[in-house]
């Protein structure tokens, strides 16, 4: 059973984890499977996230076994296995800034920060702490990290400093986030909300009731909307604007990553434990009925 997937940055290929704890390679293209690498997490342990560099020369992939494994794309082997955390990995990520850098999310409550380049070292060089499991983790610029909490926060830090920047309390478990590299917005993923807030000073903006528990969510359109996955359906809607719409799949959404190439708009969805590759148009997005009802500011 699919678990989690990825597309690497040109959008030409797609890395899935799976419920027996191995990577499957994907041609985005021909939605053809390629390989699956060798066993290097424990078996039968779901894999949780999954990380491609810029250049896609490496990724990451981390879940129940509580090992981050850095793997060589190109002859998918393991590079490192990272093992300082004491739960299970929620997210992994590799910043379009610094391929040198991994960051990690835990249900331990820390998130952590590795350099990639100490070979000899496998502690990592700073550590985040949240009072609940973190459940998600990004680092859209140099020298700040963000996550998202289940005990309702959603956070930036300064890696350097290890301390708290701004911090953003939903009042819900935020289970999910997704940061925009455009723009300066945070969009968080609670129990049946959606929060956007301002990067920079932690307000919220904007919530969103969902309709069903929800269990995705990611920017598309250069950042200018976002598509959330909840109970069978997807929704989509306009950052700051009032067009939305809703697909069913028939299904329960897990995971699903976008296609976000220019002219490209194009889901991986795994939809009751398998793949399926959904086109969105880019004005209408995955249409369908009414999507989230929507209100401003704080609740």
């Amino acid at each position: 059973m699919i678990t989690c997937v990825q597309h690497n940055h040109s959008g030409t290929h797609l890395l899935s984890g799976t419920s027996a704890g191995t990577v499957q390679l994907w041609n985005a293209e021909t939605h053809k499977h390629v390989t699956t690498f060798a066993q290097e997490h424990a078996v039968s342990r779901d894999l949780r996230a999954i990380a491609i560099s810029r250049d896609g020369e490496i990724f990451a992939s981390g879940g129940d076994d509580r090992h981050v494994i850095v793997w060589d794309t190109a002859r998918g082997s393991l590079v490192s296995r990272l093992s300082d955390h004491l739960g299970h990995v929620t997210d992994v990520s590799i910043p379009g800034w610094s391929r040198d850098l991994l960051f990690s999310a835990s249900h331990d409550g820390t998130a952590k920060c590795w350099d990639l380049r100490a070979r000899s070292s496998r502690a990592p060089i700073q550590s985040f702490k949240s009072r609940g499991a973190i459940n998600g983790v990004a680092s859209p610029a140099a020298g700040y990290v963000v996550t998202c909490s289940s005990d309702g926060s959603m956070s930036v830090y300064d890696v350097r400093a290890g301390e708290q920047a701004v911090t953003t309390v939903t009042g819900d478990v935020v289970s999910g986030m997704t940061v925009s590299l455009s723009s300066p917005f945070i969009v968080g993923l609670g129990s049946r909300n959606v929060f956007l807030c301002d990067l920079g000073t932690g307000l919220e903006l904007e919530r969103r009731v969902c309709g069903s528990a929800t269990s995705g969510i990611s920017f598309f359109d250069n950042d200018s909307k976002v598509v959330v996955s909840a109970g069978h359906d997807l929704f989509w809607y306009q950052v700051g604007g009032e067009k939305s719409g809703r697909r069913s799949l028939g299904g329960k959404v897990g995971s699903f990553s976008v296609d976000n190439r220019k002219g490209t708009k194009e889901l991986a969805v795994v939809v009751g434990g398998e793949l399926e590759w959904i086109r969105v148009d880019g004005s209408e997005g995955p249409g369908g009925s009414e999507g989230p009802e929507v209100s401003s500011g704080q609740p």
